[in-house]
C-alpha cells in the first residue's frame, strides 16, 4: 500500500475497486458493516457508513451487484486441485466469490 487508512480513510489492496463503484452502490466489509457509495472517481470512493462497526486489517470486502476483475482460482488455488483435490479423489471442492457461470466452468476445467 502507498497509503495504509486512518480514522476517516478505508485503504484496500484492490486498486480497480473505486472504478467499479457508482454512486448509490452498496459495500459490505466484514459480516456487518454496510456501507453506501455517495461519490467515486477512478481512484477514491466516498461512502456513508449506516452500521457501527470495529474495522480491523484484511477484513473482506463484498460489492454486491459489481463484476470484480479477478480471477476465481489463485495460482495456489489451482494447485492445490491440481496436487491434492484430484489425486486424493476429494468428493468435493467448494468455491468462493463466484460471479457468473464461466467461474464454474474453469474451476470445473482445472479437475
Amino acid at each position: 500500500y502507498t497509503f495504509r487508512g486512518n480514522a476517516f480513510c478505508v485503504a484496500v489492496s484492490f486498486r480497480k475497486l473505486p472504478a467499479l463503484l457508482k454512486p448509490g452502490a452498496c459495500v459490505w466489509i466484514g459480516r456487518t458493516a454496510e456501507l453506501v457509495i455517495t461519490a467515486c472517481d477512478k481512484d477514491y470512493a466516498v461512502a456513508r457508513v449506516l452500521s457501527n462497526f470495529r474495522l480491523y486489517e484484511c477484513m473482506l470486502v463484498n460489492v454486491p451487484g459489481v463484476t470484480v476483475d479477478l480471477p476465481v482460482l489463485q495460482l495456489k488455488d489451482r494447485d492445490d486441485i491440481r496436487n491434492f483435490v484430484v489425486p486424493n479423489c476429494v468428493d468435493f471442492v467448494a468455491v468462493s466469490a463466484v460471479q457468473n457461470a464461466g467461474d464454474l466452468k474453469f474451476a470445473r476445467s482445472i479437475l
